[in-house]
């Protein structure tokens, strides 16, 4: 039962942050972006830039080629 309930709340957690990559991509498209770069970043950091209006971090896997 327990098993059950960790399976249940893990596959939320999946579809959740599917919704939220779904709705970074839309802010990605139709925000008009001011990229700044973040200095508190390492320098393997994937995102350096945020973006000043919406605070998106750009990340290459939003882009459409």
């Amino acid at each position: 039962e327990s098993l059950e309930e960790i399976q249940k709340c893990e596959n939320r957690i999946r579809e959740l942050k599917d919704k939220i990559d779904r709705l970074d991509k839309k802010l990605y498209e139709i925000c008009d972006h001011k990229w700044i770069r973040d200095t508190s970043c390492s320098d393997d950091d994937l995102g350096k830039n945020y973006c000043e209006h919406c605070g998106l971090r750009y990340y290459y896997n939003y882009k459409r080629y």
